[in-house]
């Protein structure tokens, strides 16, 4: 059974002054691509369907003519929605009862963690379980009952207890810290003021980080601190407020981990991979990309200089380049990202565990041959 799983559409979203309407509608016409392609059980989005608890009306509109085309595309597909931290877990549940029975599913509340949504397709069950982002931490004590009748026509008599699976899911609590930042004047601008090269930069990076090269299987062990035990000033997903030097601001969620390093600090390759990327953006400065497997590459920014160049294979450990003030920064540091089939991960999960431990397959693959 497929599910086609999307997160953070975001509808109704700005930015730097541009509407991105154009840009989510194209979106929302290639998840249905998908899913025609595809024929998945159900579509997932999994947080934050609306950028903000009060959407522009535009932006209900628009999700308002994708529904229907759903059921178009196959009448037993769902659609499972959780609110995130942007949109309104209040005001997203109106009429969740009403909708479920037209296959939208908006699972907005902590007590129904425990309540599965029951998918059934070409003879198979599946049971799934959409937690909202306001999950209570702990653990859930999930129990599955098939239906049963002792004694039931047709059947044996069967005495005890009806049969069930029991499972147990630990939610895990995590603080996000929140910081505001005051930005000069040349920064301000490069947030806010439209530029047709800085979008161009920005299409070409996501196309770049959304690439999967099957043969890109170059990660041999767990990652290393790009620049060892340097204090970081930012952790992955900080909740961010840039105060703009005119008035205003504008709030996003930080991607990355930054190291306050001196300008000229070497930053080494966090893994071995192959340098995709090695030059000058306007947003992010001197930037370094490698690419580690298919799907997933680190990211270096802000640099003063780069030491490699594109197309370059590099071990873990290997300098590529020295850090810097480049781009949108307000002081020196290294800003390091991991982005995995285009969307960002904690990079730190990264360094206490190889994700490809060659021992572990190797013995699995074994067992398998041999009948164990």
């Amino acid at each position: 059974m497929r599910l086609l799983h999307a997160a953070d559409l975001h509808l109704g979203k700005t930015l730097h002054e541009r509407d991105l309407l154009a840009d989510q509608a194209h979106m929302l016409e290639a998840l249905l691509q998908a899913a025609a392609a595809e024929k998945p059980a159900a579509i997932l989005v999994a947080g934050d369907l609306y950028d903000r608890s009060v959407p522009p009306p535009e932006a209900l509109r628009l999700f308002d003519a994708f529904l229907p085309r759903v059921p178009a595309l196959d009448r037993e597909l769902a659609v499972v929605v959780i609110p995130g931290n942007h949109d309104s877990a209040a005001r997203l549940s109106f009429g969740a009862g009403l909708l479920a029975r037209a296959g939208l599913h908006l699972r907005t509340r902590p007590e129904e963690c425990a309540q599965p949504l029951v998918l059934a397709r070409g003879g198979e069950r599946l049971a799934l379980f959409a937690l909202p982002f306001d999950a209570k931490a702990g653990e859930w004590r999930l129990v599955l009952r098939r239906p049963w009748s002792p004694g039931a026509a047709g059947s044996a008599a069967v005495s005890g207890p009806p049969p069930e699976i029991e499972a147990r899911l630990l939610v895990q609590a995590r603080a996000f810290p929140a910081e505001d930042i005051g930005l000069d004047a040349a920064n301000t601008a490069l947030r806010t003021v439209p530029d047709p090269k800085k979008e161009a930069e920005a299409r070409a990076f996501a196309e770049l980080l959304a690439r999967v090269d099957p043969d890109a299987v170059h990660l041999d062990s767990a990652l290393i601190l790009p620049v060892g035990e340097a204090r970081r000033s930012a952790n992955f997903g900080d909740e961010r407020r840039y105060l703009y030097s005119g008035g205003g601001s504008e709030s996003s969620r930080h991607l990355g981990v930054d190291f306050a390093v001196v300008k000229g600090t070497p930053v080494r390759a966090a893994a071995r991979g192959r340098v995709v990327f090695a030059a000058e953006r306007i947003v992010t400065g001197t930037t370094v990309v490698i690419e580690h497997l298919p799907g997933l590459y680190s990211i270096y920014m802000h640099l003063s200089s780069a030491s490699v160049a594109a197309g370059r294979l590099v071990e873990r450990g290997e300098v590529v380049a020295l850090s810097g003030n480049s781009g949108l920064s307000t002081g020196p540091h290294l800003h390091w990202e991991l982005r995995a089939l285009g969307r960002s991960v904690d990079p730190e999960a990264w360094v206490k565990a190889a994700p490809l431990d060659k021992a572990r397959l190797i013995a699995i693959m074994d067992a398998a041959i041999e009948g164990r």
